[in-house]
């Protein structure tokens, strides 16, 4: 009986010796110095509209950014919540918008964010049709 006592106070101790070394862990990455970071991701430069693009013109430039893998992570995980979506309604697709960004959150676990600019303006638009 006394064993088995001091195997899972053992047991106990390690425990939380890991859970107090992940904690460390986490908030030490918390107060790392941001960086750049390199990310996966294309763009379309173009003029008109996203749902019928023409090419890019002096006059009317824009370019739509989509952003994958681990930055559209982050970026989806900072923007909750969730918002109902029209074009993934009844999917298991989840999405997270803030003004013109736009996150996306496959059933497969894949991310993908975009966003755009006006390129005359320097305004902020849309980056995706849906």
């Amino acid at each position: 009986m006394h064993q088995t006592t001091a195997t899972t106070s053992m047991f106990r101790s390690l425990l939380l010796l890991s859970l107090g070394l992940s904690a460390v862990v986490a908030w030490a990455q918390q107060d790392t110095v941001p960086e750049f970071k390199a990310l996966r991701g294309s763009y379309m430069m173009y003029s008109a509209g996203l749902g019928d693009p023409q090419p890019a013109k002096l006059n009317d430039s824009k370019i739509a950014f989509a952003i994958d893998g681990e930055a559209a992570r982050k970026m989806f995980d900072s923007m909750a919540p969730d918002v109902r979506d029209a074009c993934t309604a009844g999917s298991s697709v989840r999405v997270r918008t803030k003004g013109h960004v736009s996150c996306q959150r496959e059933k497969s676990g894949e991310y993908r964010c975009s966003f755009g600019f006006d390129l005359r303006t320097g305004e902020s638009i849309s980056g995706s049709v849906c």
